[in-house]
Parts: structure tokens; sequence; C-alpha cells
């Protein structure tokens, strides 16, 4: 299969999403629909090394490359990021003071985006702390702000935190969501999925029918 381009200038800092669009058309000479672009630039934060090894990544291994031409027919949710990227980002987190990687581990419990109240709530930080653990979470691209709410950039992130935090830390997380939630009016599907996600979490099936 033809490969991508070469000798096209990487940028060090991250590129927003007309920004990705270019470097992508100039990597693939050509110009992918607007769902492939809106979920790598999702995936990848704006990071140029990362967009350039997951195209790479995707093409060699046939994911949006089938009878010698590209097909960007792909559905990002269960993609796997290459090594080579994991273990980048796996460093970041190993990089992060004590407190934040405490506070990050916390944060991974959470199923749903999360505003500034609610995160200053479940980490009983004050405001410098918050202000540090947003600072270090964003500058590593470990966290990435979507419209007023956090979220972590890449699920491989996320996982890796979740995965070292104790069924009791989940159920505690779960309870003080749930108490934030419980009596408040919710129009978000995504927030109201989350809050479901954490009441079964806890068997807590009368606030499952609550959500």
């Amino acid at each position: 299969f033809r490969s991508l381009a070469h000798a096209v200038h990487v940028r060090l800092e991250s590129l927003n999403y007309d920004q990705t669009k270019d470097y992508v058309s100039k990597l693939l000479s050509q110009q992918p629909p607007e769902a492939f672009m809106e979920s790598l630039w999702e995936l990848t934060y704006g990071n140029p090394m990362f967009i350039e090894n997951i195209l790479i990544d995707l093409t060699k291994s046939l994911k949006i490359w089938k009878s010698n031409q590209f097909n960007f027919n792909f559905d990002f949710n269960e993609y796997h990021l290459p090594v080579d990227i994991k273990k980048l980002i796996f460093e970041r987190m190993s990089h992060l003071i004590k407190k934040n990687y405490q506070y990050m581990k916390i944060l991974s419990v959470l199923r749903f985006p999360i505003s500034k109240i609610l995160m200053k709530k479940i980490l009983d930080a004050d405001e410098k702390e918050l202000f540090f653990v947003l600072q270090e979470g964003m500058n590593s691209e470990l966290l990435m702000k979507q419209n007023d709410r956090y979220i972590f950039t890449f699920k491989d992130v996320r996982d890796r935190f979740r995965s070292e935090c104790s069924q009791q830390l989940a159920e505690d997380i779960s309870k003080k969501v749930i108490a934030y939630y419980y009596r408040s009016i919710i129009s978000s599907d995504t927030l109201i999925h989350g809050l479901i996600e954490h009441a079964l979490l806890l068997k807590d099936y009368k606030a499952v029918r609550n959500f």
C-alpha cells in the first residue's frame, strides 16, 4: 500500500481541529471525512506525533487501507493505541507528582466528564490544589477540557489509573457522586448514563430508577 507522505514538518505544540485537518491532509494527500477527523482529533488531542503514528498504525494494520486505497469508515471506539504511544503516555503518568497522581486515580473512577465544582468536592481539594492538578494533567496531555468539563485524553490512561483503584475507593466516590446529583434535574444523556453506572456499581437500584 501507499506510504504516508514524508518530510512533513512536525510542530511541538498541540494542533487545534482545523490545524489537525490540514496536517492530516498533508500526511495522506487527501482529506478524510469529518467523522473520522473528529474522532482522530479527540483521540490525539492534536498531538502531531500521535496523529502521525496512529495514521501509520491504522494504515499498516489495514484498518483504513483497503483495496489499494484509503477507506475511512473506521470505528475508533475499540481502537488501541500503538505500543510506542502507550509507553510515552505511561511515562508521563509516572512523572506526575505523588499527590496529583492520587487525584488522577480518584478522577478515573468517574464515568462522565467532570466539572471543576464536582472535581473540587470529590477530591476534597482547595483552589490551589485543584489548579495544580488540572495544570499538570493538561500540560502532560493526560486531561483535556471538553466545553466546561474535563475528561481523560486517552482511554488507556483512564483505564490504567482506574485499574489501580480499590473497590472501596470506587464505591466511596460513587456514593459521593450519586449524593451530589440525586435531586438534580439532568438533561445530559452522557451524565445520566454515567450516574446509572455508578448506581449499578453500588447495586443501588433506587438510584438507578431515580436517574
